[in-house]
């Protein structure tokens, strides 16, 4: 073997030596390199997944018509307002705020009170359908018409209606008339079946 036979066997021999000892340390551009999969979810299925925003349950608006009697508290004036009787009530709501409350004294020449009032609900409680105010106070003001001689005097009215279930309602009230020839109060009181919700 000649000299130069065996320099290229030795160099040969280092390198395969090299390879071996350093080759497996160093990153090869073969090898693959792990992939991380993002997975996108449609937003149709996010729609579907997402529970859908509940309604929030109102109480039903408190209207009714009833049945009373008046109590003459003042009877300056020359409406049946002062003298008290049999009455017969209502409650109309507009909105969540405003109602019209009226209050009639049954007699020959009677008397009636239309108010435009505003209320504000006080306290909850359940009942077997749906959740009920304590107490609803109101206060308002309006016309008050006396059928004998047709007179319209302006009235004011502050007073609380109560549910007593959702079906039947409480009322008390004192309206105050402003005729003429003076004022008469008197105390309403009386209990109403609602008329629609």
């Amino acid at each position: 073997m000649t000299s130069a036979n065996h320099s290229f066997g030795i160099a040969s021999a280092f390198s395969l030596l090299s390879w071996l000892l350093l080759g497996s340390n160093t990153p090869s551009s073969a090898q693959t390199l792990p992939v991380e999969v993002l997975t996108i979810t449609p937003a149709s299925e996010v729609a579907q997944t997402t529970p859908p925003d509940e309604e929030e349950e109102r109480p039903p608006r408190t209207s009714y018509m009833g049945l009373g009697g008046t109590l003459g508290l003042s009877d300056d004036g020359e409406t049946k307002l002062g003298n008290g009787g049999f009455s017969i009530m209502s409650r109309i709501p507009l909105t969540d705020v405003l109602s019209v409350h009226t209050a009639s004294v049954v007699s020959s020449d009677g008397y009636s009170s239309f108010a435009l009032t505003g209320s504000f609900p006080v306290g909850n409680r359940e009942s077997e359908q749906a959740e009920l105010p304590v107490v609803i106070p109101f206060a308002g003001v309006g016309v008050g018409v006396e059928f004998e001689d047709f007179d319209i005097d302006p009235m004011i009215t502050v007073g609380a209606d109560i549910p007593i279930t959702e079906r039947i309602t409480g009322t008390t009230r004192v309206n105050a008339n402003f005729g003429e020839e003076g004022t008469d109060v008197g105390l309403v009181l009386g209990v109403g079946i609602r008329l629609f919700r």
